[in-house]
């Protein structure tokens, strides 16, 4: 009988190896996010709520030195497995062009919580499927926080009468800047 224990896996940091970051393109994050709290890690790991501050061109051990972009993207991570393609995984929520063992620069939930309060707009991501198409369609639903407690928020998604309790890794605020180019997609 071997005394070998079950096999379980845990999220762990990587060790942050000779890499090239562009001090002037981190500039400062949102939520109060330190930058001496910046993460590396993998796409397969990042958890709802996480800051999502960078992606990486390259990995380890290819001919040259992996480059992390940072700033250039910068949003809290909705993430979602591909309905039909192992490894791959969006981290926005909407986009599927992360594999699993992508690294990307991170600050952790825990480390730069999102703050909501009353009135603030915020989204989640849900799915429908239209009636004549095989495949689910995820989009942005927006809506309006009335109130917060803990890791939860009340909120009043646009179009429904009553609100509904969420929890903060479901939800992020509202890039203006999207719902706007949103918005004048269609004028």
């Amino acid at each position: 009988m071997s005394d070998t224990p079950p096999l379980t896996t845990t999220a762990t940091r990587l060790p942050l190896w000779d890499v090239v970051i562009g001090r002037e393109d981190l500039g400062p994050l949102p939520d109060g996010g330190d930058p001496a709290h910046v993460w590396v890690d993998r796409a397969d790991t990042v958890r709802g709520s996480d800051l999502v501050v960078g992606y990486f061109d390259g990995q380890p051990g290819g001919r040259r030195m992996p480059t992390a972009h940072v700033g250039e993207v910068c949003f809290r991570a909705l993430p979602a497995p591909h309905p039909h393609y192992q490894d791959v995984f969006t981290l926005d929520g909407i986009m599927f062009p992360w594999t699993a063992h992508d690294l990307v620069l991170i600050v952790p939930a825990a480390l730069a919580p999102a703050a909501y309060t009353a009135g603030d707009r915020v989204e989640l991501i849900a799915e429908r499927r239209p009636g004549h198409e095989t495949l689910t369609r995820r989009y942005e639903r927006h809506g309006t926080v009335t109130g917060t407690a803990d890791d939860a928020v009340t909120v009043r998604l646009d179009g429904d009468a009553l609100p509904v309790a969420l929890s903060t890794a479901l939800i992020r605020h509202v890039n203006a800047e999207s719902a706007q180019m949103d918005r004048s997609m269609y004028d």
